[in-house]
């Protein structure tokens, strides 16, 4: 699923669990493989993958690093649904046959500068 949200940010991941519209603030629980953003004439450029950093913590880089056993909760975004301006269905190999350069320009300096970790349980406006 590829989630475009009011501030332009993007995060294309799998969806861990549906929102429950009875409950005060209704949001999307996502699970993110890559991220990026909207450019204004609605271009999308992905900056971060999470899966690169997924299996390196997998590999034993969590342990390393002192992540509590289940590290990969901590990666699950919640994401409010008035946030939300566009969700589709993501494909990546659509996505690379138009943006042949993509792997290249994701590098590890920029993924420094990622959300991750601070999204503080809900993304957007509180």
């Amino acid at each position: 699923m590829c989630l475009t949200l009011r501030s332009g940010k993007v995060y294309v991941g799998v969806v861990s669990k549906h929102p429950n519209p009875t409950l005060d603030p209704v949001a999307i629980a996502l699970l993110p493989m890559f991220s990026g953003n909207r450019d204004a004439t609605g271009h999308l450029t992905l900056t971060t993958d999470y899966e690169v950093i997924y299996s390196a913590l997998e590999a034993g880089r969590a342990n390393q690093i002192g992540l509590p056993a289940n590290w990969q909760s901590e990666f699950e975004l919640q994401i409010r649904a008035e946030e939300i301006i566009s969700a589709a269905k993501f494909s990546l190999a659509i996505y690379a046959e138009f943006n042949r350069e993509w792997r290249q320009q994701i590098a590890w300096p920029a993924q420094t500068r990622s959300s991750i970790g601070t999204n503080l349980r809900f993304s957007g406006p509180m």
